[in-house]
């Protein structure tokens, strides 16, 4: 094959999203890590992370025309779509009111070991609320999805200096705060 019709190919060949069949594919192969994504930034209840996952594929195929990348870039893309709902979300119910009541929806699981894993997402939770979105974002791409700051900056368009004290910030926020927690909890009992 020569250089002008490799050329050609990849300027004329359509990216990942554009027909069903691999929009589906897509669809299979990230949903899982868009749901963790959007469980990280947004919490409980569970229904809202479904809905906010749903939604943000929903807005990508009716977008889908005016994307070009390859898959990691359609990953990177899906993940700011789904960024921007719940920032969205949160800027609508900023009332203190719906978080108490976001709170109380919460439903203890039964057996034991379910009760401990959601005492410690709980706990994860509660201390990402006390770092900055910006941070928390940084956090969850870096620990929860796996991603390396160097993707971190390319995805957010910022400095790998920027992504790395960012996240070196947050986790001393975290720290400080786990230690705060731990102290309330030991004085309690």
């Amino acid at each position: 094959m020569d250089l002008i019709t490799r050329v050609r190919d990849v300027f004329t060949a359509p990216h990942p999203l554009v027909d069903p069949a691999s929009f589906a594919q897509f669809y299979q192969q990230t949903h899982a890590v868009v749901f963790r994504y959007v469980y990280m930034l947004h919490g409980q209840p569970k229904s809202d992370v479904e809905d906010f996952t749903a939604e943000a594929f929903a807005r990508a195929w009716k977008q889908r025309q005016r994307f070009s990348g390859d898959d990691q870039a359609a990953l990177g893309w899906i993940i700011t779509i789904a960024r921007r709902i719940v920032i969205d979300q949160q800027r609508r119910a900023t009332s203190a009111m719906g978080r108490l009541w976001a709170q109380l929806d919460r439903s203890p699981p039964t057996p034991e070991q379910q009760a401990i894993q959601r005492e410690r997402q709980h706990l994860a939770l509660e201390l990402l609320a006390h770092v900055s979105l910006t941070q928390r974002d940084h956090l969850i791409m870096r620990y929860f999805l796996g991603w390396r700051v160097q993707t971190i900056a390319q995805h957010l368009g910022c400095s790998e200096n920027a992504v790395s004290v960012s996240i070196h910030r947050a986790l001393r926020i975290l720290q400080t705060q786990y230690a705060t927690l731990a102290e309330e909890l030991f004085n309690d009992a």
